[in-house]
């Protein structure tokens, strides 16, 4: 069972509330020096020159640090009982360093997903962490991720096999 908070559940309940969700995106990869952090509302400016905005949260950062403003689309994971749960990010007109960035890297990235209300981006109301970063196909101007939950949940069922070999006891 989830918890959520009084003002998650309020604002649900409300018919009109001047509460909104924001989606928070944080990958990690022993390539980066800085974990990438993204954030789909632009809740404060964070430079004028270059012009960013961003939200501040303390959400995997523990200083409240800034997550970049970008224009997404993000499909949640499910809970299918025959697939593992896997989510999509859709990244549009973003900067041409983010998307060579995310195409180019070989290991898997680790990539986790919160979501926040843009009055008190600290109180996480759901949480994803360490999906795995599967796939990023597009082009500079629209990039999709792909990520699904650690490869143990493509596994076969019993892993190992139950053979002679490994397990003699049971064949007697």
């Amino acid at each position: 069972m989830r918890i959520v908070s009084l003002n998650a559940r309020r604002s649900l309940a409300e018919p009109y509330s001047d509460e909104h969700e924001v989606v928070l995106v944080h990958i990690t990869h022993p390539a980066l020096t800085v974990p990438i952090r993204l954030s789909t509302d632009p809740t404060e400016t964070l430079s004028y020159d270059p012009l960013r905005y961003g939200t501040r949260s303390a959400w995997m950062t523990g200083d409240g640090s800034p997550f970049l403003f970008i224009l997404a689309g993000v499909e949640m994971p499910e809970d299918a009982d025959d697939a593992p749960p896997a989510a999509r990010i859709s990244i549009t007109a973003t900067d041409s360093d983010l998307a060579r960035t995310l195409r180019t890297v070989r290991d898997r990235a680790k990539v986790s997903i919160a979501v926040v209300y843009a009055g008190d981006p600290n109180d996480v109301i759901m949480e994803y962490r360490d999906f795995d970063l599967i796939g990023a196909e597009g082009d500079v101007s629209t990039i999709t991720l792909s990520l699904q939950t650690d490869a143990l949940a493509e596994l076969p069922w019993p892993y190992p096999r139950m053979t002679k070999q490994r397990f003699a006891a049971l064949f007697r």
